[in-house]
């Protein structure tokens, strides 16, 4: 994310009102467009047309997105979706390259991409091939040499900041995320979290209906 912000901010800083901020919200801007397409085509072939042009809909009502405003996580969200798209249409390799990048962008993406292995390993029956292992190693270890050449380390100077933020203890003890995560204020009130909860409890009764249906298993 720092990367594309420097490199659209150098080439367009010659016209009027462009501004770092202004940068980072076209980058957002965007994203949200291309996460909404990808949800989009990903699901425009299934059998109930209407949800590739529901489920946009229904991403962009998640309240929690005003609070990822500014920040890399839209431009991650949108290439995981990428991923997930590319690997739905049998492109393998395309899709380690973009899990690659929103790894890059966020490096928790990297749950997403231990997901897909597993996935891929269970359904196919067999690990990554040579190429798709090469598609997601190479963008990361060329970052890697840069990082220890120009900065002389390899993880962000954020990752520090949020670690000495967790040893303060003036955020709270223990696993303050998956805290704050049940939190009221978080979701702008109860309404919220009731809603979230009754979706993961039909969400969890159509999985234990439906499991011996579905091949994965």
């Amino acid at each position: 994310y720092t990367i594309l912000l420097s490199v659209l901010y150098r080439t367009l800083r010659f016209l009027p009102y462009v501004t770092l901020p202004a940068v980072g919200h076209l980058i957002g801007g965007s994203s949200l467009f291309l996460i909404c397409f990808w949800l989009m085509k990903s699901f425009e072939d299934t059998s109930f047309s209407p949800v590739a042009f529901v489920l946009p809909l229904v991403f962009l009502a998640n309240p929690l997105l005003a609070t990822a405003v500014g920040l890399e996580t839209f431009l991650a969200m949108m290439l995981g979706l990428m991923c997930l798209y590319f690997y739905a249409r049998k492109k393998p390799v395309a899709a380690s390259l973009a899990m690659s990048l929103a790894v890059l962008g966020r490096p928790d993406m990297t749950l997403l991409a231990m997901v897909l292995v597993t996935y891929h390993a269970v359904r196919k029956r067999r690990l990554p091939s040579l190429g798709m292992i090469c598609a997601f190693l190479f963008p990361i270890l060329t970052w890697v040499m840069f990082s220890m050449t120009y900065f002389g380390h390899i993880l962000p100077t954020t990752l520090a900041a949020k670690l000495g933020q967790t040893e303060s203890g003036r955020w709270g003890t223990g696993l303050i995320f998956l805290k704050g995560l049940w939190s009221p204020s978080i979701w702008n009130g109860y309404a919220w979290l009731i809603i979230l909860g009754t979706l993961v409890t039909l969400g969890s009764i159509v999985a234990v209906l439906q499991f011996r249906r579905w091949s994965i298993f």
